[in-house]
């Protein structure tokens, strides 16, 4: 399995440059590159990617946006998860002109967890608040 705690130090979120898969080896695309995210990168779509503050943690988030997205998509995964485990369902709802957003839940992927913090589905639910008033879209 590949290492990319690199990323935990990764800066906040802000809109990826356009280039097309392989066209650097940061550690941002070699992530992209590995779960295959860097195959739905296209001149139409605009990808955001980075950290927000949100309910006290520091979110990986990730948000795609078509050129004329007929609304927004929250994808929250699953407990065992991480954001990059849904490469089929951002395709699919991509290909269909939605704007995704896709965070990785505290403990998980790439989110931060400190040991000892207590997380139950009322921290979930706070990032769901969190990321949407973060990202603006409803």
């Amino acid at each position: 399995m590949p290492d990319f705690s690199e990323l935990l130090d990764h800066g906040p979120f802000i809109r990826l440059p356009d280039m097309l898969p392989g066209q650097t080896s940061s550690p941002l695309e070699r992530y992209l590159g590995h779960y295959g995210l860097d195959a739905l990168r296209s001149e139409d779509i605009a990808v955001h990617a980075g950290h927000l503050e949100a309910g006290g943690f520091r979110l990986w988030a990730q948000l795609w946006t078509p050129r004329k997205p007929r609304g927004t998509v929250f994808v929250v995964h699953g407990y065992f998860d991480h954001l990059a485990l849904y490469r089929h369902l951002l395709a699919h709802l991509l290909r269909n002109g939605w704007q995704v957003a896709l965070w990785d839940l505290p403990g998980h992927g790439l989110t931060n967890c400190l040991d000892g913090d207590r997380i139950g589905t009322e921290q979930f639910v706070e990032t769901v608040d969190a990321v949407t008033r973060a990202l603006g879209v409803d």
